[in-house]
């Protein structure tokens, strides 16, 4: 088992990467703290429960709405609102949402008809719905988005006791597709080695993280922080709203809501590729070299193993390479079924995270040409990359520099 010098150093080194991106994960995952480990403390009989709006945005989601709604109002937190933005359906959304606001009083549904000038329309619902909503906490998620009754009361526990201005959480996402599935795991994956995601809840770190399905954030922290009037123009305002609120001085972290907190995504992978398309970009400040270097860490890392295995024993037979290749193979797989097991899916699909992965690596390059060739669009006209840009630095501009 000689091997030849230069093929052995070449896959040692992989082998070191993928031991040490293994390694990230595993600690990043073990820091994380999880929502359904999250005990509520029993408050004393003067305390003061702090009101709960819960903010959904509503576009063309007939299927899914009243699912969502029903869930809600099913929470056990005592003193809840839903504030339901109607954001120019053209289904059944608002009838839906107003037959179960007639049922249940705790329901409000605000339509709106038109989208301003330099607005991207969810952005602009949900401002809309924070405006009206009349709690001290605010969560904001989606349509298609399902909990378990003690998921709220756990999570704004948390944001009470850490003295937080946001609370995210990493949600179960529901989709039979394999390789959507598998893409969502090279997405976790990524977030917890790469993204450091324990570093969220430091307040000296610039790390930061914001999902569709559970931003609970206070209320006076957003409006001090600008809102999403601050993103209006902002194709990732779920994930730039955590960054604000962060940057503009307050405290946010992040938990493990899955299972708890579940969400229905892309129906098939084309349709998960292209609803990417406006913000997988953006996820790198639209840096177009940000992009490379992330997607070449992650192809490096997860899916030139399982390519370079049959070269290497073709050159080599069975010698050292063919065995240190091997070995990032299985740090790779480790991570994938440890992943796998962590999101309740079969381990299969842990197997197959360079599959994902390499699914990762084509969505975000693609979302990054189609931006660059005729910009973002998302419910309305395209909006230009100079003019993204110009928003972002705008809003990364309010709460001082990285």
């Amino acid at each position: 088992m000689s091997g030849d010098p230069v093929l052995t150093v070449a896959t040692a080194c992989l082998f070191a990467f993928s031991v040490l991106a293994a390694s990230a994960w595993f600690y990043g995952l073990g820091r994380l703290r999880r929502l359904a480990d999250i005990e509520p403390g029993t408050a004393s009989p003067d305390a003061r429960i702090p009101r709960v709006s819960v903010v959904v945005a509503a576009m063309d989601e007939e299927e899914d709405i009243e699912e969502t709604l029903r869930s809600l109002l099913a929470l056990d937190y005592p003193d809840l609102e839903v504030v339901v933005a109607n954001d120019r359906s053209s289904d059944r959304t608002g009838a839906i949402a107003e037959a179960v606001a007639a049922e249940d009083g705790r329901v409000k549904v605000i339509h709106i008809r038109d989208l301003p000038a330099g607005w991207f329309g969810k952005n602009h619902a949900i401002w809309c719905a924070m405006n009206r909503a009349t709690g001290k906490i605010a969560l904001l998620t989606d349509a298609d988005v399902t909990f378990s009754p003690d998921s709220l009361t756990r999570a704004v526990f948390h944001l009470e006791r850490e003295g937080l201005g946001h609370l995210g959480g990493v949600v179960k996402c529901d989709t039979g597709r394999i390789a959507t599935r598998a893409t969502v795991l090279a997405l976790g994956y990524t977030f917890v080695a790469a993204g450091r995601a324990w570093k969220v809840r430091d307040p000296e770190s610039a790390v930061f993280f914001g999902v569709g399905p559970f931003n609970l954030v206070r209320v006076s922290s957003y409006f001090a922080a600008g809102g999403h009037r601050a993103l209006r123009l902002d194709p990732n305002e779920d994930l730039m709203i955590g960054r604000l609120i962060k940057r503009a001085g307050f405290r946010s972290d992040v938990l493990r809501a899955s299972p708890l907190v579940r969400f229905k995504w892309y129906s098939s992978l084309c349709g998960m590729v292209r609803g990417l398309e406006k913000n997988a970009f953006g996820s790198t400040d639209f840096r177009v070299g940000a992009v490379f270097l992330q997607t070449a860490a992650l192809f490096v890392v997860i899916v030139l193993p399982f390519l370079l295995l049959p070269v290497v024993h073709w050159l080599d037979g069975t010698g050292w390479p063919g065995v240190l290749a091997f070995g990032a193979i299985g740090a790779v797989w480790l991570c994938g079924v440890a992943a796998a097991r962590e999101h309740r899916d079969p381990l299969v699909i842990g197997l197959l995270l360079p599959v994902g992965t390499a699914i990762l690596v084509y969505t975000v390059w693609r979302s990054t040409v189609v931006a660059i060739a005729r910009g973002v669009a998302w419910g309305g006209p395209p909006v230009p990359l100079s003019d993204l840009r110009a928003h972002r630095l705008e809003m990364l501009a309010r709460g001082g520099g990285d």
